[in-house]
């Protein structure tokens, strides 16, 4: 950058020192500095703060470690206008996976779920950077901060995923090395036994759920459906005269036909149809909200005292472990679940302390009855 860049000069109508600078064909002038809340006027008397201004502005044109100039003069007063800046960058991309919803290219919840990370905890912790500026120890602050908020390891690995992806995308871009992110991923002996209900526990919590709602609570409990993939289930997806019915995978897995359960089957031929839209279940002529079936169903937990169980253990790690325990296979697992990577469905193969009975020592309760006959001589 020639020194010639940025410069100070004493400007006579004004009274002031001027700070200005040439950056792609356009140029700045500033009269003032406003520094950790201070305003500083560039009077005669402080020549000196506007050649550290000046030094200032020199500085963010200069090179980062990757060679990446990031200079934005939007930057000097809060207002960046780089395409790379992050807020303005990840609502580019959030916009274009909408476009991506609109032409089934991506399901809307994914979508939903990146636009609430962004809100609750990716711009306030990296609003106003640029992307290409994000280094390892900004991400890890950013990681033992969501630890120290409480969330769990898998949520917080649900939040960093798809930040690693956009800023990846970042550095592509700028033909730049990504940044090292922390080790952040949930180890395989680190993982917990899923946590389950039984079939005769499922049905007291249905008993639990009101009248309207039970036809979803039951196809979620009985087939461990994904709520997304419930609350979506159109009618052209289903052939009642077989008795099956065919599952979009939420997580761009590949579509599944399931054979459903007859009382399933009798809930569904119950259910009116609406003529507003081609869901299968609705509330008040409406399609089920996320939050609003998550609530129902929570509700109905608490009520029939799994306060310790979630909605997704209810339906679909229950569901699975139903299936193992009928001696069931895991690939039987994957496919009736929809799960991408059978090592997923492979979590479900813990036993529950009833499958111990049948290959319990019989030997030791043998020696004991020996030794109390021995006792009696």
């Amino acid at each position: 950058m020639a020194k010639t860049a940025v410069w100070v000069s004493w400007r006579e109508k004004r009274n002031r020192w001027e700070v200005g600078f040439r950056w792609e064909k356009q140029t700045k002038q500033y009269y003032s500095w406003t520094f950790q809340g201070t305003r500083w006027v560039f009077t005669k008397e402080n020549k000196h703060i506007a050649e550290e201004y000046a030094a200032h502005i020199r500085s963010l044109m200069r090179p980062n470690m990757q060679g990446v100039v990031t200079f934005d003069p939007g930057q000097l007063t809060g207002q960046r206008t780089s395409a790379y800046a992050f807020e303005r960058y990840v609502t580019i991309v959030l916009k274009d996976y909408d476009r991506q919803v609109q032409a089934g290219d991506r399901k809307k919840d994914y979508v939903d779920h990146l636009k609430r990370y962004n809100r609750m905890y990716w711009e306030p912790a990296f609003k106003g950077t640029d992307i290409r500026e994000i280094n390892p120890a900004m991400l890890k602050e950013f990681y033992f901060s969501m630890a120290e908020k409480g969330l769990s390891k898998k949520y917080r690995q649900n939040i960093m995923d798809p930040l690693k992806m956009v800023i990846r995308q970042v550095c592509e871009e700028a033909r730049i090395q990504p940044p090292k992110f922390p080790d952040y991923k949930e180890k395989k002996n680190e993982r917990k036994i899923p946590k389950w209900v039984s079939e005769d526990a499922q049905d007291v919590i249905l008993d639990n759920t009101p009248e309207i709602h039970k036809p979803i609570v039951r196809l979620i409990g009985y087939h461990g459906l994904r709520l997304y993939e419930a609350r979506t289930m159109l009618w052209s997806d289903m052939d009642l005269e077989h008795g099956v019915a065919n599952i979009r995978t939420a997580k761009g897995g590949v579509p599944r036909t399931l054979k459903l359960d007859p009382a399933v089957i009798a809930d569904i031929k119950r259910v009116p149809r609406c003529l507003k839209h081609r869901y299968v279940y609705h509330w008040n002529t409406k399609p089920y909200a996320k939050t609003t079936l998550w609530k129902i169903i929570r509700t109905a937990l608490n009520k029939s005292g799994y306060e310790h169980i979630t909605p997704s253990q209810f339906g679909r790690h229950s569901h699975a472990t139903h299936i193992l325990k009928r001696g069931g296979s895991t690939r039987l697992v994957q496919d009736i679940l929809g799960h991408s990577d059978i090592r997923t469905s492979e979590r479900y193969t813990h036993t529950d302390v009833s499958d111990q009975e049948a290959v319990q020592r019989i030997a030791s309760t043998s020696q004991a009855k020996i030794r109390v006959v021995n006792k009696d001589k």
